[in-house]
């Protein structure tokens, strides 16, 4: 008999600002695919931390789904609930827009509804796997309650903040997407994670029709390194207005950036080329006019599911070193920065330095001496042909590693073995 695996997440599978919701809900359609050994079921809201977001019923229609409403919710009146099909998983989502991820919980009638939601499905699906992300005190709460009712708690971690060993009660299996991560949680939260790369599907992120044009910068808010692009933007203004440059928005809104920038003599809008692009709602849209991806995370980055997505397509990524981010481009995670860019060797993804300074709370554009390396990398994909083409041609070693054929099989062989093994008053063994 199949084993019944519930999803439960805090915002929309299809967040296009969300790394964490788009990975996790590709895990679920690599488990749908083996009806043999899984069936899965989701739980989730409508809640995006797209700075621009998109009404769900709309997103649904762009990728073909049809839903239906219920408009009596989970408590006879109250917000509607939502439920489509996609690949062989049933999606339940309480409609919490416009509310953030980080804020509908904080509403006592959508966490009820939710909480009563999740009830609904622990006893009329039971689930012998739970498997959610969120370290909020309900997410721990609903995290016990699942537990208590006897569902095997997998917790998908995505980022750092979870380097605790309460962190961890009433979890009986661990998923990070990174060795570095791996690493980090033995180390100080004491627990044994497995880690397996975020899948990068290509049915989901390959861009068909790419045209090589612009380089490409996302989400630019402070921890994804904004004042590294607002440097960068500027000095190529100066030096190379020729070379077209575009940003994504994303949790972060160009808008803020250039105003962010104002503030310290640094005007972006003075870009003749600079092309400023509303979050797109499909990951295979973010590389259609990108020649190459620029990754300059000041915060410990856990993987860089976007580093991979740029070498499923061919794009080359200047990345920096932060945590696991040279893994996301096929390379190890402490791989040394490059500073003599003239010298490189041509690669998938080039890590470049950040000051060791420079964090998520430091609002202070870097200098032009430390964006030089940046620049130096930027001036010689577009100038240096065959220097391009072999970078080119090395991202299909780095996609190699979270090919389909490579990442699947891991994914459906964790999820099989996962049974319970926590114990109160202990930690996993």
């Amino acid at each position: 008999m199949p084993k019944r695996v519930l999803f439960c997440l805090f915002q929309a599978p299809y967040d296009p600002a969300s790394g964490a919701a788009l990975a996790t809900m590709n895990v679920m359609h690599i488990l749908a695919a083996r009806p043999d050994l899984f069936e899965v079921r989701c739980l989730s809201t409508t809640s995006t931390e797209a700075a621009r977001p998109e009404p769900p019923l709309v997103n649904l229609s762009r990728r073909g789904l049809k839903a239906s409403i219920d408009t009596r919710g989970a408590v006879g009146r109250g917000r509607a609930v939502i439920r489509w099909k996609d690949r062989g998983v049933e999606f339940v989502a309480l409609d919490t827009l416009p509310a953030a991820p980080l804020k509908w919980d904080q509403d006592p009638s959508l966490s009820t509804q939710f909480n009563r939601l999740l009830a609904k499905e622990v006893t009329e699906f039971k689930p012998d796997i739970y498997a959610a992300y969120g370290g909020r005190p309900n997410d721990q709460l609903r995290r016990q309650a699942v537990w208590s009712a006897g569902v095997a708690v997998v917790q998908m971690i995505h980022n750092m903040g979870y380097l605790n060993t309460e962190a961890f009660q009433y979890t009986d299996a661990v998923w990070v997407p990174s060795s570095f991560c791996a690493a980090e949680y033995r180390r100080v939260a004491k627990v044994d994670p497995v880690h397996i790369p975020p899948p990068a599907d290509r049915s989901d992120v390959l861009c068909t029709n790419r045209v090589a044009e612009r380089f490409l910068m996302v989400n630019p808010n402070s921890q994804k390194g904004a004042f590294v692009m607002m440097r960068l933007i500027d000095v190529l203004r100066e030096r190379r207005p020729d070379i077209p440059l575009q940003i994504i928005e994303g949790r972060a809104i160009a808008k803020d950036l250039f105003a962010e920038a104002k503030k310290h003599g640094i005007d972006l809008a003075a870009h003749p080329n600079l092309l400023v692009t509303p979050t797109v709602p499909m990951s295979s849209m973010v590389f259609e006019r990108a020649k190459a991806l620029i990754m300059p995370s000041v915060w410990v980055e856990p993987f860089g599911k976007l580093g991979a997505e740029a070498m499923v397509n061919g794009v080359p990524a200047l990345v920096s070193g932060r945590g696991g981010l040279a893994e996301s481009v096929g390379l190890r995670h402490d791989e040394p920065a490059i500073t003599d860019v003239a010298s490189a060797a041509p690669a998938g993804g080039l890590v470049l330095p950040v000051p060791e300074r420079l964090g998520p709370r430091d609002y202070t554009p870097i200098t032009v001496e430390e964006a030089e390396p940046w620049v130096r990398a930027v001036i010689r994909l577009q100038d240096d042909a065959a220097f391009y083409r072999a970078c080119c041609e090395a991202t299909k070693t780095a996609a190699a590693l979270v090919r389909e054929d490579a990442i699947h099989p891991r994914y459906v062989e964790f999820f099989d073995g996962v049974k319970r093994r926590w114990k109160p008053g202990g930690m996993i063994p």
